[in-house]
């Protein structure tokens, strides 16, 4: 049977019997749920009983693309990963971009069915038909970054793969999931589930190219895309191209929805550092996913101050009003700084700047003091402290970090 647009298979995998299996890509499953998240949704539901812990051997993560994901088409090579989750305790997806779901695609599967939990540490080595089971012992413990330089060396230089940190093997209930490139599949605790299943790392690579119907036709509709984001403004606020998300960021303000203070007012006079001229000067360079000339992904430089020299992926919108806004802090540089730890760690930069704002709130008010904060004082718009709290939950450091790692609802 000819799939145009799709793989043709799902890869299960068993993480107790490091055994495997490839059951073919239905017709009537692709009419009915198309791909992606309509995939992911529909075999949880048919497999995932209700009661059970988010966190033991019987939840699945299911990897999954859509029918255009490594084409042409421009924007559309983005994945989804779904389970139910450590946070809310239920059903959960996370969407990351980068390439690893194209890679996922040149292998031959349109979705990964993750199942059990491994007695060690972990790796999963799909080569298109060749799929291995090996130690990750030698990278259990390591930041994202360092465990990407070590498996593309274990594996093939050019192999894509998704990854946790040392937030997802501690079982951090606001712990991402990374790519290679620094994207992040983060929100709902998707890293926790991989942690607490012993998975360091799945890694990618195929050698086969999605078969199409009709090629002319697509790449007549790619046309008209490539035209329309070459001819897309570029003066602010819509200069996505040289900026990406931080477009955003004082226009949400000037809207009335930049959280300020913990939602706490409205004002912030602070907003004028986060200007788009402002933030344009911290780029030195632009990065995309697999299939987008846009490149809205941006590396931010600090020049000056305590983290001088730190060049990192740009902190998008939501992770400027999360150490920002939300914690009344507005030093770029330390967002900059929060917003790397958070990849190489492996952190929800969302949950983990609002569980800051929430502790911090709650020390203002009187409500904790330094007994409960580990000797920290929580102050509003204190960049150092930012930047180290990101750290304690990450790690679970000390009574504070500990309990912010359990997300803000459990630490209520």
């Amino acid at each position: 049977m000819e799939y145009f647009g799709y793989a043709g298979k799902i890869l299960r995998i068993n993480l107790n019997t490091k055994n495997f299996v490839v059951e073919p890509l239905k017709k009537e499953f692709i009419k009915l749920f198309i791909g992606g998240r309509g995939f992911g949704i529909k075999i949880l539901w048919d497999e995932l009983s209700i009661e059970i812990d988010p966190l033991s051997p019987r939840n699945k993560l299911v990897f999954s693309v859509g029918p255009l994901t490594g084409t042409k088409v421009q924007s559309a090579s983005r994945w989804v990963v779904q389970f139910k989750s450590p946070l809310t305790g239920i059903y959960c997806r996370s969407v990351g971009g980068g390439f690893f779901g194209a890679e996922l695609k040149f292998a031959g599967y349109d979705a990964i069915i993750v199942e059990g939990r491994a007695e060690k540490p972990t790796y999963v080595w799909i080569n298109d038909d060749n799929v291995e089971f090996r130690d990750a012992s030698r990278v259990w413990g390591l930041n994202t970054w360092a465990t990407k330089e070590i498996l593309q060396e274990e594996t093939d230089k050019r192999a894509r793969m998704v990854t946790i940190g040392p937030a997802g093997e501690r079982l951090v209930r606001i712990s991402a999931i990374m790519t290679d490139d620094s994207r992040a599949a983060a929100r709902g605790g998707g890293g926790a589930v991989m942690g607490s299943k012993n998975l360091k790392a799945i890694v990618v690579k195929g050698s086969r190219r999605i078969s199409i119907h009709d090629d002319d036709a697509l790449n007549e509709v790619v046309n008209e895309q490539i035209k329309a984001y070459r001819e897309w403004p570029s003066t602010p606020p819509a200069d996505f191209k040289s900026l990406g998300t931080n477009t955003g960021t004082y226009v949400w303000y000037i809207l009335g929805h930049f959280p300020t203070y913990n939602f706490q007012q409205r004002e912030w006079p602070s907003i004028e550092r986060f200007r788009p001229e402002v933030l344009k000067t911290y780029v030195i360079g632009h990065k995309g996913c697999y299939g987008c000339m846009m490149q809205c992904g941006k590396i931010f430089r600090v020049t000056v101050g305590p983290y001088a020299g730190v060049a990192w992926e740009f902190p998008e919108l939501e992770t400027e009003w999360a150490f920002g806004g939300i914690v009344g802090n507005s030093n770029i540089e330390s967002i900059i700084v929060a917003n790397m730890l958070c990849d190489l760690y492996g952190l929800d930069t969302i949950s983990t700047g609002v569980a800051i704002g929430f502790a911090t709130e709650l020390y203002e008010k009187s409500v904790i003091s330094r007994t409960e904060t580990d000797g920290l004082e929580l102050k509003w718009g204190d960049p150092e402290l930012v930047v180290e709290l990101v750290r304690r939950i990450a790690l679970r450091i000390g009574n504070l970090g500990n309990l912010l790692a359990e997300g803000v609802k459990r630490a209520g």
